[in-house]
């Protein structure tokens, strides 16, 4: 009688450098797949319209956790904070600073200066927001 042969080789008949092989590529994708995982937690960190830290009259302030309202910064609504607008910008330079994340808009953020945005640099910003918000 004829036996047809395996089709895959067991473990123990496997040779040492074919198990080591495998195991490096079973390591190589576990290494990426954690690399990938964190990139993907640290999303808001990297694309946000809120600033990932203000330094404001001596006060350190994180506004990634915290919502503050515009009157916070001398504004005039008690309203949270527009980072975009350029009457807060200017109150908050004249007397502290803040760090921006990579790019500066969040899924949410509504644009409405168009006249100062050429279209060219308009579309990298929606193919990327796109890339990692989908």
């Amino acid at each position: 009688m004829i036996y047809p042969q395996k089709i895959s080789q067991s473990a123990e008949s496997q040779s040492f450098g074919e198990s080591c092989v495998l195991r490096s590529l079973a390591l190589v994708s576990l290494c990426l797949f954690v690399l990938i995982l964190i990139v993907s937690l640290c999303t808001p960190l990297i694309a946000n319209d809120k600033p990932l830290y203000v330094h404001y009259q001596g006060e350190h302030l994180l506004p990634m956790l915290q919502a503050y309202p515009e009157t916070r910064f001398e504004g005039d609504f008690e309203t949270p904070t527009n980072y975009h607008d350029p009457a807060v910008l200017k109150l908050i330079h004249q007397n502290g600073d803040l760090w921006m994340p990579l790019i500066k808009y969040g899924e949410q953020t509504l644009r409405i200066h168009w006249e100062q945005i050429k279209w060219g640099e308009m579309y990298w910003h929606d193919y990327f927001m796109r890339c990692v918000y989908r």
